[in-house]
């Protein structure tokens, strides 16, 4: 159903989207106030007053001097559109749940499919400006969207540049799209550091370890290592703790910390396996970009396990 809708109906998708989200946080909280939903939904106050003034026009939502509350029209949107769309409805219960369970990343989910790599794509673009640094630290997953991507826009005085050697074509690829600036490896500045925006891609362990084209003998290594996931050509075990890093290939992990904003990418329940070893590890913060069996994973291992 969503899939359809988006297809017919791309532009106004996301705005639907949203502000069913602000209808599940408001019956959520019962009785809330604009800080409040602006807050757990990372929304601006200019999109959320928008927004409010739209639900309240149709009778969606009753605004008073002791906050907004949905009225029963607004109750029985909600169910309509859970019973239309039952995966999308599940992913954002989870996404609700995990924000504070994640100390505060904030998290963009989309369904898995063929369009993925489209989705991904626009979620990318939302956060890319004029005049700014990305630093790419990704494999497989930002190629794939990149490269299928048609929503990404031209932009004037945008820097792009690899956080690692195995990044570089990457990079080139994002810069080449974009229609920005890409230093070579040895020629950037120091005033690029740190990056307004860095491009985090979360690998599994053995995909890693393929898409680097590490010999049998290295991924066998990995193995031995119980080696879950990786970042920036470091290897982590199930602990969050680095048991290897490729020569020549492994990044200064300092651009996670340093980086304005962190844009994580994962997909699938590897994806997910392996970026809950990296929570372990790196306590992320940023924007975490994930499908929803990435999600429905993540909160599995969140509330089920130890």
């Amino acid at each position: 159903m969503e899939t359809i809708l988006r297809r017919l109906l791309p532009d106004g998708m996301d705005d639907l989207i949203r502000r069913w989200r602000l209808l599940v946080a408001i019956r959520t909280c019962g009785v809330a106030g604009r800080r409040e939903l602006a807050s757990r939904l990372s929304l601006s106050e200019r999109v959320l007053r928008q927004d409010i003034v739209i639900l309240q026009t149709y009778g969606l939502i009753a605004v008073t001097a002791g906050g907004i509350s949905v009225t029963p029209d607004g109750i029985q949107t909600i169910r309509s559109l859970e019973e239309a769309w039952p995966r999308t409805a599940e992913m954002w219960r989870a996404v609700e749940e995990l924000k504070p369970a994640l100390n505060g990343v904030r998290i963009a989910g989309y369904p898995a499919g063929p369009y993925a790599a489209a989705e991904m794509a626009r979620h990318m673009e939302a956060r890319l400006h004029s005049h700014m640094s990305v630093c790419v630290g990704g494999g497989p997953l930002i190629a794939r969207a990149v490269a299928r991507s048609r929503s990404l826009r031209r932009l004037s005085g945008l820097t792009v540049y690899p956080a690692q050697q195995a990044s570089a074509e990457i990079a080139s690829s994002l810069a080449r799209k974009l229609g920005g600036f890409q230093p070579d490896g040895t020629d950037i500045p120091a005033i690029l550091r740190p990056p307004d925006l860095l491009l985090l891609e979360i690998q599994e362990g053995r995909m890693a370890a393929r898409a680097y084209g590490l010999s049998d003998d290295y991924q066998r290594l990995l193995d031995r290592k119980e080696a879950r996931a990786e970042i920036l050509g470091y290897f982590l075990n199930a602990e969050g703790q680095p048991v290897l890093r490729i020569k020549d290939s492994a990044a200064d992990l300092q651009v996670i910390r340093q980086a304005s904003e962190v844009l994580w990418i994962g997909e699938g329940e590897l994806g997910a396996n392996a970026f809950w070893a990296v929570r372990r590890y790196l306590s992320p913060r940023g924007i975490l970009l994930a499908d929803d069996i990435f999600i429905g994973t993540l909160y599995q291992l969140c509330f089920h396990r130890s």
